[in-house]
């Protein structure tokens, strides 16, 4: 390391030393250091092949470290400084979608089908192709749907019960818009209606 910092003290835009250092931090398990480093390099020469692969590993590793931490936003801004760099990298693509996807699940599970709504789609941004995180996707629509549907009906009912059958319509006409194939409301309509 001493060597590379006395070149780099010589000669400021002696590339090789820079991202020689910013290996060694690499190496190291120093990524905010080796990131550092490999930004420095790519100020000398915004081209170097070996400092954008390497800069992109300790994103990498920072990305992975926030996301352990339960620091979704900080990792998914790694991930995005990996696409910015290289668009297809396919590493930084799989790691945002399973953040995503894991987040839309764990949203699922505490019951807040809305919040998953949101991570569902960035997950499928990044793996478009994921026939399982589509069929989650799906069901996370249709239960967030009947949610919706079954709210209605209860307000439905709550003014049917006070005789105020103008909303008690309005709230199953708002129902049947969220799901106009379903007999089963339109049949509910129709009797409140009379």
């Amino acid at each position: 390391l001493e060597s590379f910092q006395q070149a780099l003290a010589t000669d400021p835009t002696n590339l090789r030393a820079q991202v020689s250092i910013a290996n060694l931090h690499l190496e190291g398990g120093d990524y905010d250091q080796a990131t550092q480093g490999y930004e420095a390099a790519l100020r000398i020469d915004d081209d170097d092949i070996a400092a954008l692969s390497g800069l992109c590993t300790s994103l990498m590793a920072l990305g992975e470290a926030a996301v352990e931490m339960g620091k979704f936003k900080d990792g998914a801004g790694f991930y995005q400084r990996i696409l910015t760099i290289n668009p297809d990298h396919p590493e930084a693509h799989l790691r945002l979608a399973v953040m995503y996807s894991r987040q839309a699940d764990d949203a699922l599970a505490a019951g807040d089908a809305e919040l998953a709504l949101q991570y569902y789609p960035r997950a499928l941004e990044h793996s478009p192709e994921d026939i399982q995180l589509k069929e989650r996707y799906t069901q996370a629509k249709q239960l967030h749907t009947r949610r919706l549907i079954d709210e209605l009906l209860k307000q439905s009912q709550q003014a049917q019960e006070q005789l105020d059958w103008d909303s008690a319509i309005g709230a199953i006409q708002r129902a049947v818009q969220l799901a106009p194939d379903d007999t089963a409301l339109l049949n509910r309509l129709e009797t409140v209606k009379e």
